[in-house]
């Protein structure tokens, strides 16, 4: 329970921090189930562009499937990958 509470409270943190630089932008670099990043989306309301990735194509597929409303998602490998591939 206590694990559930300090990722809901870092929630919290990253949306004040969000607001106050007004980032329109998020790249989130191997976040698994992407779970975080779609609740940071809907606390935000949708005016953040999300960008999850991961090397496993079972989390990304998932993401697509489930969670495209509220972020992107796209794999890609950061050990042998560039991040330019991801704006491009």
């Amino acid at each position: 329970m206590s694990a559930n509470y300090y990722k809901l409270f870092s929630i919290c943190l990253a949306v004040d921090f969000i607001q106050k630089k007004n980032i329109g932008l998020i790249l989130s670099l191997g976040p698994g189930l992407s779970l975080l990043e779609y609740i940071l989306n809907l606390v935000l309301g949708g005016n953040v562009d999300i960008l999850v990735t991961d090397f496993d194509s079972f989390f990304i597929d998932s993401a697509k499937r489930y969670l495209s409303t509220a972020i992107r998602a796209d794999i890609f490998d950061t050990h042998h990958g560039s991040v330019d591939e991801l704006f491009s």
